[in-house]
This record gives structure tokens, sequence and C-alpha cells, in this order.
């Protein structure tokens, strides 16, 4: 009996992000039942803490004996007309950024990349033997301690780095008002209103992440904002560290330590976009789509390939608990959930030869699948966008699309040397892992995202459907780009270097790497960053020193009332309470569904502009009127 190397290193790291998936799970149904019977907040909390116990016994119980099982880890040979095909398909998306007529050609070069690459790791000689190995999860060893140490440091990065998101206005506002309110959960607006007003996001379940901050804040000597801010950011940093980590051991990297290293330098790098990896880690790490990018993805990753390698019961139990916890944190779940578990089980099957294992996690995807149903019933006149079979065929052979993959790619790796490499590892995933089961999933993950969510006009027929053009980004979440910098800048051969330096030889590549990176793009800490900043001691992310105005804004104005000030301390006053509401914290939604005659959504911008001092004395009149229409009981100039 061979024992895997993956097991006993992350036995510890296994208990810990295994039980927050089964958390934020137990807590998913327990909040979607609590909206829907109207059960107030302590008690929804009440039934989960008592839920997560039992759950917490049962698996202390099992998850010590559990069995994982992976083919033996193995060298893929160098395969280099497949590094040249991934070169080229890395330079036109890098360089070029191929459009309308220009997309179909390039479509074909992934699919050439891509399917080369399953077919590579298919092939007799890369794909394992079919022979299970098996060994116990013993936890005799733990997380390395350069693990931890990384862990640790980003932590710290998160707790003091400040980039204020305007998307806080939403999340964190709905925190608040749970924090605030001791009732029943709100299903309408919080922004604006006491739970009237329609919603401002689109129709579907609620995520559930919010209310939980909120709930457990009113429990607590702190509000929401200083406990997802200051408590959950820096945990949720720490965490996806381990979750790095032991996704690189499974998926086969030559060296998942160093590796982890180099994935999470790349990540303090690349802060070029405002969606690129980088900005959705260290700097946002409270938010709920940020949990399920760093901690929800590799873990779902993980599981599927244990499952689909092993068929144990506990990995889909496991699998179907972070698929639960996915939907919990954010829509995009439906996303980018169902072709993970698909994949990634896939891959394992495939390789031990057990292919109804794929039928078996088809319960993992209830949870998504549930979501995407409510969601399209929500507005059931979407399914009138789903036309003919030939809207489809058209979109292919006249080349007009409103959707642009390529725009895509661009928005979330940028362009140039700084996009060059991470679109290159995603390209050479077939090559550089060391299990063939690892080797097949990323081939995969490619193929799926490039050669199938990107086909010429598949992406406009869901937005048809789904309405969510503005998320398809997003799909790219769907390949664990960290994982793969890091395993493809460790599996570069080695510079021999002469005498002393020799002992560093094999940091000659990864440094080289990050340093390249970081010259062509931009650190996510750098000031140009959207003003990102890094303070001591630590304090919220919320522009400085406006937080503090908008406190004392908040203070001057009874409950209920509404209050103006510049867009900044709007923008605060709605993250730190829901008690009093801004005019105008964030522009973009004072246009939507939710906006009636009497919003008076151009009195409230005026008003803003007013306090920001970018009103002229021609304004003057529709200024008074603005201020009779709102009556405001507290102004900030």
């Amino acid at each position: 009996m061979r024992r895997d190397p993956s097991e006993g290193g992350t036995a510890n790291a296994a208990v810990l992000l295994d039980g927050c998936m089964v958390a934020l799970g137990l807590w998913t149904v327990v909040f979607q039942f609590a909206v829907h019977l109207g059960v107030s907040r302590d008690i929804a909390l009440g039934a989960w803490l008592l839920l997560a116990l039992v759950a917490y016994w049962v698996g202390r119980s099992v998850h010590g004996v559990t069995r994982v099982a992976f083919d033996p880890a193995r060298r893929s040979s160098v395969g280099l007309p497949l590094v040249g095909a991934a070169a080229v398909l890395a330079g036109i998306l890098a360089f070029a950024e191929p459009s309308g007529r220009g997309w179909p050609p390039t479509w074909l070069v992934a699919l050439l990349v891509f399917g080369a690459g399953v077919q590579r790791s298919l092939r007799r000689g890369e794909a394992g033997s079919g022979e299970e190995v098996h060994g116990t999860d013993s936890g005799a060893k733990g997380v390395p301690v350069a693990i931890l140490v990384l862990a640790l440091l980003a932590a710290v990065l998160s707790l003091v780095m400040v980039r204020p998101d305007r998307d806080d206005v939403y999340l964190m506002n709905r925190a608040a008002w749970v924090e605030e309110h001791a009732g029943e959960f709100p299903t309408r607006d919080t922004i604006f209103s006491d739970d009237v007003l329609p919603i401002q996001r689109p129709s579907g379940p609620q995520t559930a992440f919010e209310p939980l901050l909120g709930a457990v804040s009113a429990r607590l000597p702190w509000s929401a904002a200083q406990v997802g801010y200051l408590g959950v950011a820096p945990l949720v940093a720490a965490l996806a560290v381990v979750a790095l980590w032991r996704l690189l051991v499974t998926l086969g990297a030559r060296a998942p330590t160093l590796a982890c290293w180099v994935g999470m330098a790349w990540l303090v790098v690349d802060g070029a976009t405002h969606r690129s990896f980088g900005n959705f880690a260290m700097g946002r790490s409270w938010q709920g789509k940020v949990i399920l990018l760093v901690l929800v993805v590799p873990t779902l990753w993980h599981h599927a390939l244990a499952f689909g390698s092993s068929g144990r019961r506990m990995s889909l139990v496991l699998l179907g608990a972070s698929s639960l916890a996915a939907v919990g944190l954010s829509s995009t779940a439906m996303l980018v959930v169902p072709p993970v578990v698909l994949i990634g089980v896939a891959a394992g099957a495939i390789t031990q030869g057990r292919p109804l294992r794929l039928a078996a996690s088809m319960a993992a995807l209830l949870p998504p699948g549930i979501a995407a149903v409510w969601t399209i019933a929500s507005e059931p006149q979407r399914l009138e966008a789903l036309g003919p079979v030939l809207a489809f065929l058209d979109g292919i052979f006249s080349v007009d699309v409103e959707v642009e993959p390529a725009t895509l790619v661009g928005a979330v790796f940028g362009d140039g040397v700084e996009a060059m490499v991470p679109l290159m590892a995603v390209g050479v995933g077939a090559i550089v892992l060391e299990r063939a089961v690892g080797r097949l999933a990323m081939a995969l993950a490619g193929l799926g995202v490039f050669g199938v969510a990107f086909a010429p006009g598949v992406l406009d027929i869901v937005s048809d459907v789904a309405g969510s053009e503005s998320v398809f980004w997003r799909l790219l979440w769907i390949l664990p780009v960290p994982a793969l910098v890091g395993a493809a800048a460790t599996a570069i051969p080695r510079l021999r270097l002469p005498g002393p330096l020799r002992q560093v030889e094999g940091l000659t590549a990864p440094v080289g790497v990050i340093v390249l990176v970081g010259l062509a793009g931009m650190p996510i800490t750098c000031a140009a960053n959207r003003g990102a900043d890094l303070v001591w001691p630590p304090r919220l992310e919320l522009p400085w020193p406006d937080q503090h105005s908008a406190a004392t804004l908040a203070d001057l104005a009874p409950e209920g009332s509404l209050v103006a000030g510049p867009g900044t301390v709007d923008f605060s006053v709605s993250v730190l309470t829901s008690r009093v509401k801004a005019a105008n914290p964030r522009p973009h939604y004072l246009q939507g569904r939710h906006v009636g005659e009497d919003f008076h959504a151009s009195s409230r911008l005026l008003l803003s502009r007013a306090m920001d001092g970018a009103t002229t004395s021609a304004d003057a009149t529709a200024l008074r009127q603005a201020l009779q229409d709102l009556e405001p009981e507290a102004l900030c100039h």
C-alpha cells in the first residue's frame, strides 16, 4: 500500500478549510429557510450554531480516517510543440486582443492548444494505470512552516492594505442593516429605504454571507464593518494560502511550497486591472465573491479530483458542502461551480477508469442548479430569448457578437507581458504538473473556458437568457490561475549557477517571472491602483479621513432620516450604518428598477455634486428645488 504524499501534509489544513465550507454551506440553508419562513436574525443564528456543532462532532469522528486516491506522481515529458502553440495563443491574446472576425481563428488556436493537452494527458504513459493508490489521512504532519509564514504575511497585508471598493455600498450596508435590526432578514432595499424599495440586484436567491456577517456582529462588541474589514479579511487571506498550497499538492506541482509562494507573489504584482486576480485577493478578501474565488474554487478542485479518483463518500459530501457554500457567497457560483465540479470529477474518473463517478457527482450540482432555476423563474420572460437554434448558428457565421471573449480576457489579465505570463501558464497546464489527473484537469478546464464558453456566439445566447453579461469575465475563475503560475514557474528548467550560487539556482526562474510581471504590471499596493495604500495601525477600507466625517454626519441625524455629503462621505455613511440614509452613496445605484418619481434621482445627484463643490451659480435654482424635494436632516460640505 503506497501513501499519497498529499495526505499527511494537508491533514490539518483539510480540517480547517473543509470546516469552513461545511459551516458556510449550513448557513446558506438556514438563511434561505429563515427568509422564507420569516425567522428572526437571532433564532437563525442560534440554529446555525447548533447545526455547526453537530456537524463538527460528526466530522470529527470520520475525517481522520478518510482515504484519498490519486495516481502516482510522475513527470510529463517536455512537449515543445505544445509549449510553442501555447505561446502563440498567449501572444495573440496578450498583444492583439482579437475581436469580431479575428476571434474565430483565435478560438481555433485555443481548441488546438487545449485539445492537444487533453490528448497528451490521455495517451498511454501519461495517464494513470487505473490502479488506485490509497493512503490514510493520519495527520502526522502539518502544513509546512513556510506556508504558515506565507499565510501570516498574507493576513498582515490584508490587514494593512486599504483600497476602497464601491461594491461595499451594497454588501456592507446589508450586513450593517442585519446587525442593527433584530427582526426578519431584509428581502428588499436597505441602502435608500428600510426594506421597502425593490432591491438593486438581479432576481434570484439572495446571497447569505452578508447577513451572516451582520448577525455575528450583532453579538460582538464590534460593528459589521470592523468585523468584515479587520477580522474576516485577514482570516480569509491566510486560509487562501493554505487552500492554494493544498490544491498545488493535489494537482501535482513539482515543488508545492515554492509554487505557492510564487503564486501568491504573482497575486501581489497582478494589480494592473480592476478585475485582475490580484485585486480580488488580499485587498478585498472579506467580500463573498472573493471568498468564492480564493477559498471555494481551490477547495472544489481538490474535492472534485479526490472524488473522481477515489469515489469516497466523504469527498462527495465535502464537494456538495463547498458547492452549497459557493451559492451562499455569490451568484457567480452558477457560472463557476458546475464546470469545476464536472471537469475535476471527470479528470479523476477517467484517469482511474471509473466514468460512472461523474454521474454521482451530479448531487454536488444541486445547489447551483436550484439557484439557476430560481433566477430564471424569477423573470420567466427571459426564456423567450432562447429562440430557435438558428440564432446560435447565425451568431457563429455572421460573427456579429455583443460579448467579445478577448475583451473579457483583457479585463482580467490586462495586456502585454503582464498578460503573457498567466496565459502561458494556463496553456502549459497539461505539461508542468506531475500527476496525470492534474494535467488532464487543467487541459479540460482550458478547453471548457476557451473552447466551449468562449466559442463564437455562446456568450451572447447566455446573456440573452441570464442577462448577466457584466460578470461573464468571471468564467475565467474556473481556471486556478495562481496555482498554474506557481506550478509553471517552478517547472522551468534550472539555470546552472557557479559555486556558492548553486544553492539558489532553483529560485532563479520563479524570481525572474515575478520580477518580469512586476516591472510590466502594477503591484496591488500601488497608489495608482485606485488609491491603494498601506497603513498602520489598521483601519477600515474607506476613504480617509472621510470615514470620520461620515460617522459624525450619521450621528447628527435621527434614525431613518436622509443625510448628504461629498461622494466619498455618502459612500462611507452607507457602509458604516443603515440607520440613516445617504443621498448618493454610489451614482450607479441611482438608476434601476427601484427608482420612481418620488425617489428624486436627479436631485440626489445634484445635491451630491454640490457637496463636492462641482456646481455653479446656474445650478442654484435646481439645487434649492433638490433641497425641498429631499429635505435632508444634515449636510456635510
